[in-house]
C-alpha cells in the first residue's frame, strides 16, 4: 500500500526513484497533515533523523515502521536494479 503509494507519486511527478527522493518525499509527509491513510501511517510508523553533517535518516518507530523502511528501501534498490539491466540490455542490442 505504501510502496505504490510512493510509485504514483513518482510516477506522477516523473521522478526516479532514489533515495534522496525518498526521503524528500517521506519529510514532507511527516511535515503536512495527515491527508490520507497512507500519510497517517508514515507519520506514526517512521522518524526522520538528521545528524550533525545535514544528512537524513529513516528509522521505523516499531517493528512495523522497521518493516516499513525497510521495503522502501528494497524498493528503490529494485527500481536501479531495473534501470541498470534495461541499460545493459540495449547497449548490448547496439553491438
Amino acid at each position: 500500500m505504501i510502496l505504490k503509494y510512493f510509485s504514483d507519486y513518482l510516477k506522477e511527478n516523473n521522478k526516479t526513484a532514489t533515495f534522496e527522493e525518498l526521503t524528500l518525499w517521506v519529510r514532507e509527509k511527516l511535515e503536512k497533515p495527515a491527508k490520507c491513510h497512507e500519510d497517517k501511517i508514515i507519520q506514526a510508523e517512521i522518524y526522520l533523523a538528521q545528524n550533525e553533517n545535514g544528512d537524513f535518516c529513516l528509522i521505523g518507530k516499531n517493528k512495523t515502521g522497521r518493516n516499513l523502511v525497510k521495503s522502501l528501501y528494497h524498493y528503490i534498490l529494485s527500481c536501479r536494479n531495473i534501470t541498470t539491466a534495461r541499460l545493459r540490455h540495449t547497449e548490448k542490442q547496439k553491438n
